[in-house]
């Protein structure tokens, strides 16, 4: 399990009742964050634990106290809010915005120990529950989506085998990491596409353990796509590229045609293989 000691005093400085909030967010950190830190930089994915804590070790930032390394400075510029705040994108265009939603930072940034590590955690909860809870279900834009991860990632039988619950937090982690780099619009521009790729491994392999999820990872790159594409139209372009690859691949054409095979509900594969509602 996570370092709870260091979660208690996160969840004690945003003033979160611990005993309540504490499972939520090491599942935050260890089921969302984390594999995506992993995966952007090409890295095999395994389940986050107190020796990987690591990954969460960050620079200490104070500007009363000389720097030790150069690449502290770029991290106390990053640690100051930008005096005009009215050029900055948010995340979120609707009314989903929240107050605990930090703009300034970043998944994938290096860690700044104190409040910014606070304020990290904070924002990637927050977006969390935004994004996949039951609350809020009929509020535009994300109606349709919502619709969707519930019918097609969480309401079909099987959904709750060990690897149908790993390919839920690969996407889970994919729309987080394509929302907090190019925001709200190019979640619902893309959530489809990349559940047919992810969910094409389903049909691919009859069991999902790490192994088969990080050869599957390592052949699409996918992770690493979003985090260093600068423009939509370069995501937009790598992700039809993937899925022509996946879809037309001899062995997923093959095994989706033998049901005795593939134990997946009709609707779950027509999306795969053909993007459409069931």
């Amino acid at each position: 399990s996570i370092n709870c000691g260091r979660i208690f005093f996160v969840l004690k400085s945003l003033a979160i009742p611990w005993s309540k909030e504490v499972p939520f967010v090491s599942h935050v950190i260890g089921k969302s964050i984390y594999p995506t830190r992993l995966s952007s930089r090409k890295q095999y994915l395994n389940k986050f634990g107190r020796e990987y804590i690591d990954e969460f070790k960050g620079y200490n930032i104070n500007s009363s106290q000389k720097m030790e390394y150069p690449i502290q400075n770029y991290l106390y510029h990053l640690s100051l809010y930008p005096a005009n705040n009215s050029i900055i994108k948010n995340k979120f265009e609707s009314d989903l915005i929240s107050k605990n939603i930090n703009p300034f930072v970043a998944l994938n940034q290096k860690i700044i120990n104190g409040k910014m590590f606070f304020e990290y955690i904070k924002t990637y909860t927050e977006i969390y529950k935004l994004i996949f809870s039951n609350d809020n279900l009929d509020i535009e834009p994300l109606k349709d989506f919502k619709k969707f991860y519930k019918t097609y990632l969480l309401k079909y039988n099987g959904s709750n085998r060990k690897g149908d619950e790993y390919l839920r937090l690969i996407y889970e982690a994919l729309i987080i990491l394509l929302l907090d780099k190019f925001g709200e619009a190019s979640v619902l521009k893309f959530y489809k596409i990349l559940y047919r790729i992810i969910y094409s491994h389903r049909i691919a392999s009859r069991n999902i353990d790490y192994r088969s999820l990080n050869n599957f990872l390592d052949e699409i790159k996918i992770f690493y796509y979003i985090e260093f594409f600068y423009q939509l139209d370069e995501i937009d372009e790598k992700l039809n590229y993937i899925l022509k690859l996946r879809i037309n691949n001899k062995d997923i054409q093959n095994r989706h045609i033998n049901k005795n095979i593939v134990k997946l509900e009709p609707i779950i594969i027509k999306m795969i293989m053909e993007g459409k509602d069931g």
